[in-house]
């Protein structure tokens, strides 16, 4: 089955012998609904005991993949072994809308072992003889046979027909007279109904009747269902447990020898204790002088010396595109890692560079940052940032530089700051 998922089904005792009777002038109301039973079972082959499960049920007109004529679902729950029973028809469907007369039907039936609507196709049968007598319950009556031909009139003479009187209790009927009947008499005053006496048996069939029409021919017999699946194989019973042997008997304590008697030596005097020599005296302090401290020895090699800048006051306004050099840090020779931070307020686009770190020679890093117009609160700055690696043979001056806009928006930094890390 897909997914894995098992389900047993089987219609109990033929939809539980669900029948319609009916006859030319009464139609007996026939249930509108079709027993279900089915074992649910999860992917690996065991009962969904005592869970809600939803089951979906379709019946399709002519094929396997008709036109579905009927659908609803239910959702219920599974006994302790993973049982379920519901009736179609049961669950909002209309089993009475479906024309059991027009060609044959299928039932779908697919499931939720989970009780939610994510169903599983358990696949289609067709439905054979008895849920047919759901058709008794919404059909027409059928064609009336051909009536047979009447048979000749006796040739007795009608007698006078007598005064009605009260009707009697029915009696047996009695076999046809073979008299002539008299002339037909006055009608009589109807008399009063009297209460139906019981039925009495049925007389002989009266001769010269018409013949009796053929029987109609017998339907074709529908196919057999699918064959239910097989249940599991019961498991044997193990069989007893040998018995345990008998444990040996302990052998005896052997007695205990008796304890030695000799008595132990005498301790002898601990001894005298020597008493403690004169402290000597102490000697007196040199008097020598404290010789010149030596010269200072070179650098180390590969230490790190941190140079830094920073101007951390506001400084503005920047009213031109032209750069105005904030804050700037002289590094001797040698190797560096440096780092620039400021923060920026005001208003540039690429008409304007508003920030750029650089040495004089090389632009490490510009721009401009998207702020919101000339206010200089401090909600409107904006920090920037940048760090290089850089070696100079030579002195060399580093710079923080801004500017701003035009008059309307100019440019404000604060916090400006260089710091440079000497790594040889």
């Amino acid at each position: 089955m897909k997914n894995a998922l098992t389900i047993q089904r089987f219609f109990l005792a033929v939809f539980l012998l669900l029948t319609a009777t009916f006859s030319k002038n009464l139609n007996a109301q026939s249930p509108q609904g079709i027993n279900y039973q089915a074992v649910v079972r999860n992917a690996q082959g065991q009962p969904v005991a005592s869970g809600n499960v939803s089951i979906r049920f379709k019946i399709h007109d002519g094929t396997a993949t008709g036109t579905v004529v009927f659908q609803e679902t239910h959702t219920t729950a599974t006994n302790q072994f993973g049982l379920i029973t519901v009736v179609i028809g049961g669950g909002g469907g209309n089993l009475a809308a479906v024309n059991w007369g027009n060609g044959n039907k299928f039932l779908q039936v697919e499931v939720d072992p989970a009780g939610g609507s994510n169903f599983t196709d358990m696949g289609t049968t067709q439905m054979v003889s008895v849920p047919y007598a759901l058709y008794a319950g919404n059909a027409a009556n059928g064609i009336t046979g051909p009536t047979g031909p009447t048979g000749p009139v006796g040739g007795g003479t009608p007698g006078p027909t007598g005064a009605t009187g009260p009707t009697g209790p029915t009696g047996v009927t009695g076999p046809t007279g073979v008299g002539t009947p008299g002339a037909t008499g006055p009608t009589g005053a109807t008399g009063a109904t009297g209460n139906d006496g019981p039925i009495g048996p049925t007389g002989p069939a009266g001769s010269g009747g018409g013949a009796t029409g053929p029987t109609g021919p017998t339907g074709a017999t529908g196919n057999d269902g699918a064959p239910g699946a097989t249940g599991p194989t019961g498991a044997g019973t193990p069989g007893p447990t040998g018995a345990t042997g008998i444990t040996g008997a302990t052998g005896n304590t052997g007695a205990t020898g008796p304890t030695g008697t000799g008595s132990a030596g005498p301790t002898g005097p601990t001894g005298v204790t020597g008493n403690t020599g004169a402290t000597g005296a102490t000697g007196p302090t040199g008097t020598g002088t404290t010789g010149a401290t030596g010269p200072t020895g070179p650098a180390g090699s590969g230490g790190v010396t941190v140079f830094q800048n920073a101007s951390t006051a506001q400084s503005g306004p920047a009213n031109s595109t032209s750069l105005v050099t904030k804050t700037s840090l002289t590094l001797q020779p040698g190797t560096y890692v440096i780092t620039f931070s400021a923060e920026l307020s005001g208003k540039c686009n690429a008409g304007c560079v508003q920030y750029q770190f650089d040495d004089g020679s090389t632009t490490f890093a510009q721009g401009w940052t998207p702020l919101d117009g000339s206010s200089s609160t401090q909600s409107s700055y904006v920090p920037v940032s940048h760090t290089v690696y850089v070696t100079y043979a030579t002195t060399a001056t580093v710079n923080i530089k801004y500017s701003g806009y035009n008059a309307t928006y100019p440019g404000y930094i604060r916090n400006a700051r260089i710091v440079a890390l000497q790594v040889n």
